[in-house]
């Protein structure tokens, strides 16, 4: 049987200014691009963070798309990662109530484009 208050003060020692977190990578290796978006659909509120992106020619940008259960791919910021490839998109002007199967992320214009012109770098279902 688990004893709550020893899990409890077993775990305490992982939180306060004196943790410190390391993350492992592979040796001499490149970290792999990474996406994380969140979406509340009841309201069409959608976060994205991305990160370890390439850099892109200055005439091209990142866009964000949700892919609908049903219909096209709808548009949801285009965004530009910083020097150490990470990208942020907040908020975008999307329609709530729209029931999204998943996210893509393609290089399009830097000013974006009303559908996907490019195959994407990067997808992921909703769970």
């Amino acid at each position: 049987m688990l004893n709550s208050g020893r899990v409890r003060s077993e775990f305490a020692a992982f939180f306060g200014p004196e943790i410190q977190p390391v993350t492992l990578e592979v040796p001499n290796g490149h970290p792999q691009p990474q996406g994380k978006a969140i979406y509340v659909q009841s309201s069409g509120k959608l976060l994205f963070l991305a990160s370890n992106l390439p850099a892109l020619p200055d005439d091209k940008a990142y866009e964000l798309w949700v892919i609908p259960t049903t219909g096209n791919p709808l548009p949801a910021g285009v965004f530009r990662p910083d020097n150490k490839g990470s990208g942020l998109v907040v908020n975008p002007p999307l329609s709530a109530g729209v029931s999204a199967k998943g996210f893509a992320i393609t290089v399009e214009p830097k000013e974006g484009s009303a559908a996907p012109t490019t195959k994407p770098v990067m997808v992921g279902s909703v769970s």
